[in-house]
């Protein structure tokens, strides 16, 4: 497969067996960037082009893991297996991603982790490899699902949790694809460079560290992730656009209860960011969707950096009592938008580095004073209709 991002690359024939499917074709409809295609208009890459990234990364990652550490015994196995959790870790994305889960099943659904598209994507994989008689034997597609969703933390070697989806430092190969391909598309100028770390990290202790000479690279790396959040995620545009596609989700609620229809896979997996072109006989939601492509987006008032810790319910009952003094004769209807950016404490703290002199491990305690601590950002922006 030739990738724009990572060039020729080869998969595995497990791989494309599942990829040959409606499952995980359905992945060509869902953007990567949701709503940011409204406003960067070469965001249009997919889900589908994702997965196959990481799946190639993972590989990768792994197989010069294993080439450089001749002393790590594991079975050849892995490699198929982690290749897969790449592949698969995304199949259990909806319609316009992060906003499908975070603003629209959060309100629907109390106490369910279907709510998670984690889970969702190890429930698909399940079904695809019943559906299709996909050859993984029980064990391996256990070890593959905890891969994408760890929560047990029993797989053997541990090191194999940093790789596609690591829960400790937040350093994996999805984001080095998705940084990458996100800078790519958008055009910007800035992005991060991989292939150092693929090349240069091993594994002491079983955790996957990084050569302490790459500490700028890793802090850039987060760097580079929130500034992507700050300037194109939550542009302040994308959220409106967003906004106007929960109202539209919350219409579809109250006519069908559509969040207890998709509990069922076969369900779910009908909708891709298509989905309201099922419902444009709803009168309520042609008009929002008329109002989208007339770009007359719900009007973006202004933001408030929140200074204080308090939890979001209050900071929206306070938010709520300002903005109706200031708006109450001028709006039909108010939003308020809560925006988390970041990490309450430095990631950087998290990762281990080693001294290529000696290939152990060395104190970055003391980093640099240029370094920024403050990696964490959380503000509340006004909307009106």
């Amino acid at each position: 497969i030739f990738d724009p991002i990572h060039g020729y690359i080869e998969l595995s024939k497990l791989a494309i067996s599942i990829i040959d499917t409606p499952e995980f074709q359905r992945l060509r409809n869902i953007k990567q960037l949701g709503c940011c295609y409204y406003v960067f208009p070469g965001a249009s890459h997919n889900r589908f082009e994702h997965s196959i990234g990481v799946a190639y990364l993972a590989r990768k990652l792994l197989r010069n893991i294993l080439k450089n550490q001749s002393e790590i015994k594991i079975n050849k196995a892995f490699l198929d297996i982690i290749e897969i959790a790449g592949l698969c870790h995304d199949l259990g994305h909806g319609p316009f991603s992060h906003i499908f889960d975070d603003k629209f099943l959060k309100a629907h659904i109390k106490n369910n982790s279907f709510i998670k598209h984690e889970i969702r994507s190890c429930l698909i994989l399940d079904y695809i490899v019943k559906k299709y008689n996909i050859k993984i034997s029980k064990p391996h597609l256990e070890i593959i699902k905890e891969l994408i969703h760890p929560i047990k933390k029993n797989i053997k070697p541990k090191f194999l949790y940093h790789i596609v989806a690591n829960p400790d430092t937040g350093i994996d190969v999805d984001k080095f694809d998705y940084i990458r391909r996100d800078t790519y598309n958008i055009g910007l100028k800035y992005s991060f460079n991989y292939d150092r770390i693929i090349k240069q990290a091993r594994v002491i202790n079983d955790e996957i560290v990084y050569p302490s000479k790459m500490i700028y690279e890793i802090y850039e790396l987060f760097n580079i992730r929130n500034r992507l959040h700050l300037q194109i995620y939550t542009h302040p545009v994308v959220r409106a656009v967003e906004l106007m596609y929960i109202d539209c989700f919350n219409i579809l609620e109250k006519k069908c209860n559509f969040s207890k229809k998709i509990l069922n896979i076969e369900e779910f997996l009908k909708y891709t960011d298509t989905i309201f072109e099922k419902f444009i006989h709803i009168k309520e939601i042609k008009h929002i969707l008329q109002r989208i492509d007339k770009r007359e987006i719900y009007k973006y008032v202004g933001q408030d950096l929140i200074i204080t810790d308090l939890e979001e319910d209050i900071i929206l009952k306070k938010a709520q009592k300002i903005f109706k003094k200031l708006f109450s004769n001028k709006a039909k209807k108010t939003y308020f938008d809560i925006v988390t950016i970041g990490y309450k404490e430095n990631p950087i703290k998290k990762v281990k580095f080693y001294s290529t002199k000696t290939n152990k491990l060395v104190n970055m305690s003391n980093i640099s004073n240029l370094i920024n601590q403050n990696l964490f950002e959380q503000k509340i922006r006004f909307y009106k209709n």
